[in-house]
Formats: C-alpha cells, sequence, structure tokens
C-alpha cells in the first residue's frame, strides 16, 4: 500500500530524460514526486505522472542560477526525505534547509558537489564554503562518483557522503547491443551506410567547450596512413554545427563526414555507437562515457588539467588503455597517433570492446545507482 510507504520529494531544475528509469525504480519503493521547473539548455525533458511542474524567477542571465517555486509543493505534500539538486545557484535551496529544521523532515544534497572547473577549494572560495554549510544543514550528501567522495571526506563526515555511480538504463542499452551482436557488425554497418573500414564517432553538442573541431584535426593528421578510408561522425547539434559544416564542405571532405544531428532514439544512436570504432570526446566528458560504453565503444579523449576539459565525474570509468585512452591536453598529434594505432591493431580493439561492456554489466547498472540512493535515504531514515 501507498501509504506505508516514505514519501521522498526529488527536487531538480530540470526533469532530463535520462533520469526517468532511476526515478521510476525509486518511485517502486518510495511514495515519489519528482519537482521541477523547465529550461533551454537543450537537454531533452520529459513529464511523468508522479512529476509536478513549477514555475522558477531566473536570477540573471545564467540559466542555473534561479528560484523555483516549489515550497507549496513542499508544504503540501509532507516529505519525510527531501533530495534536493546540489547547487548554490538554486536560491530555493537555502529555504528548504532552514524549514527541515522547524518541519523535522531529511534532506539530501545530490549533485557533483562543486563547480568542475574551479575544483573545490573551501579554503579560497566563498562559493565552496557555502557549499560546506549547506552540507552542514543537511543530512547526507549524494554524489556521482568515488573520487568526488574522497575529495569530501577530508571536510564532511564519510559516513554521511554516499555514491551513487552516474548511469542510464544499461540494462537496457545492453540488451539492444546484444540485439546487435547477434546480426553482426558488418552487416549493421552496410545496412547503416557506413562504407569506409574505420569510423570515428562524437556525440554531444557542437560547442567549443566540448571541442568538436578536433575530430577534423585528426581526420587531416591520419587519413592518407588510412587510404582516407574512414568516416568521421557527429551525432548532436549546436551553435558549431553550421561552422564545421562549412569547413568540411569548403576542403571537400563532405564525403568523409556525417553530420546526424541531435537523435534521441537509442537504437539509432546505437547503431552508429557499436559500428564505430571509438569515440573521440576532446573536450568536456560526461554520461557520453556511459552511452558510448553501452554500445561497446571505448572513448578517447584530453585529460583533465588547470585550463580544461573540466570533465564530469563519469570520467573515473575511462581506464587509460583498458576502457578508452586518456591523451595529454592539446596534444592533438598524439591523440591522432593514438587513435590511429588502435585502429590498425584488431586484438586491442577486440579486447578493448569486452572490457567496456564487462565495465558497463559490472559497475554501471541502473540497479546499482538506485541502490547508492536507497543507502543514503535508508541512512537518513535510520539518523
Amino acid at each position: 500500500m501507498i501509504d506505508n510507504k516514505k514519501k521522498i520529494m526529488i527536487v531538480q531544475k530540470i526533469f532530463a530524460h535520462y533520469r526517468k528509469p532511476v526515478f521510476d525504480e525509486l518511485s517502486k519503493f518510495y511514495d515519489l514526486i519528482v519537482v521541477h521547473s523547465i529550461d533551454d539548455s537543450g537537454i531533452k525533458q520529459v513529464k511523468t505522472d508522479y512529476s509536478i511542474e513549477v514555475k522558477k524567477i531566473k536570477l540573471g542571465k545564467d540559466y542555473t542560477r534561479v528560484y523555483l517555486k516549489m515550497l507549496f509543493q513542499m508544504l503540501r505534500f509532507k516529505p519525510d526525505i527531501i533530495i534536493h539538486e546540489f547547487s548554490i545557484g538554486i536560491a530555493s535551496l537555502l529555504i528548504v534547509l532552514l524549514i527541515s529544521k522547524i518541519l523535522k523532515f531529511k534532506v539530501i544534497l545530490w549533485s557533483h558537489g562543486y563547480n568542475r572547473k574551479k575544483g573545490f577549494n573551501p579554503e579560497r572560495s566563498i562559493g565552496d564554503r557555502l557549499r560546506l554549510f549547506y552540507i552542514g544543514m543537511s543530512n547526507a550528501l549524494l554524489l556521482y562518483g568515488d573520487n568526488d567522495k574522497i575529495i569530501f571526506t577530508k571536510y564532511v563526515d564519510k559516513n554521511r557522503i554516499f555514491v551513487a555511480k552516474n548511469t542510464f538504463d544499461t540494462g537496457n542499452l545492453i540488451g539492444i547491443l546484444n540485439e546487435f551482436e547477434k546480426e553482426g557488425r558488418d552487416n549493421l554497418k552496410k545496412k547503416n551506410g557506413l562504407n569506409f573500414k574505420y569510423n570515428l564517432i562524437f556525440i554531444g553538442r557542437l560547442i567549443e567547450s566540448k571541442e568538436p573541431d578536433v575530430l577534423i584535426i585528426i581526420y587531416e593528421n591520419i587519413k592518407e596512413k588510412l587510404d582516407n578510408n574512414i568516416g568521421i561522425h557527429f551525432i548532436g547539434d549546436g551553435v558549431l554545427k553550421k561552422k564545421l559544416e562549412d569547413y568540411v564542405m569548403s576542403k571537400n571532405y563532405n564525403k568523409n563526414f556525417f553530420f546526424h544531428g541531435a537523435l534521441y532514439d537509442e537504437k539509432r544512436i546505437g547503431e552508429l555507437l557499436y559500428c564505430c570504432d571509438l569515440m573521440v570526446l576532446p573536450g568536456e566528458c560526461g554520461l557520453s562515457i556511459v552511452h558510448s560504453f553501452s554500445f561497446a565503444c571505448p572513448v578517447v579523449t584530453y585529460k583533465s588539467e588547470e585550463n580544461g576539459p573540466y570533465h564530469g565525474p563519469e570520467i573515473e570509468y575511462l581506464l587509460d588503455r583498458k576502457t578508452g585512452f586518456l591523451v595529454q591536453k592539446d596534444k592533438t598529434a598524439q591523440m591522432s597517433e593514438v587513435i590511429l594505432s588502435y585502429l590498425k591493431d584488431d586484438k586491442l580493439q577486440s579486447v578493448m570492446r569486452k572490457n567496456v561492456k564487462d565495465y558497463v554489466l559490472n559497475e554501471l547498472s541502473l540497479d546499482k545507482m538506485v541502490e547508492g540512493i536507497r543507502k543514503c535515504i535508508d541512512f537518513c531514515l535510520k539518523d
């Protein structure tokens, strides 16, 4: 009976489509509502019968700085626990924390934990000191990665820190992959018009921080060594798309480059990933790593350094030369050589494809993510 279930409210700026499987699972265990607004960040957003859209007040040009008008929903629902997106840009979060002390509900702060571009330096950063203040007012901190937990244990009781590794509904994706494997890569490549022997793919917004233009440089560096038998695929949209297309056209590279636009059909995306040899993500990486791994496609990117790229916590899934490659920042020639060497080594490709599939099965299941969230909830209910 729903009356016997604990009331859990999840508060997010938006309800991203890739979060729905996680919340669907949580709704089986709890009386759940997801309170969210909407924005134009370019991320596909959804609604469900357990979600409630609320209005927001923008607090500047930056879409991350908002006040969510969710207090009425909170007072009406009377949650046992609120799992709140941990962003100091959400002004209403402080009010939730203050009211929690009066109404005696628990608060879990859930996010990356800090600004990836600036790192976590409470000794020097007012913003990070504010983050620690918010954590002190909450009951638990829920993070996406083990490396981030290590960072926060210097300042927060480790027993109050939990990890739910960020992932998709990988069980569904692996099921699709199994169907592809029965059909075979060669057959799928012909079916999808991938007529080149070698194929590289990029998934993400076509914006500067993602550095999609690096794929053009890599193509120019290796095309002659591969007899120009290579296709470059872009899935995504963004402000750089036209610039990239114009450059490709001006150089007569258009027969080797494919701009697929923004895709949301998992089977279509999966076919392209499975048929490609390597995902190339020079700039900021996040959940796209999980997406790529789920279709047996390893990933190559630049190592995170002081000046970027500012990877999400998912970068810890990329184990150098096991599930992908980490190359020194701005060493595009080195990245080109790594890719060329990989494309010419059939044995290494076979091993790494198996490695990424095994990693998803063992470490990145939806059940494991839900388990991490539930452990955090159980801790708060017992506290």
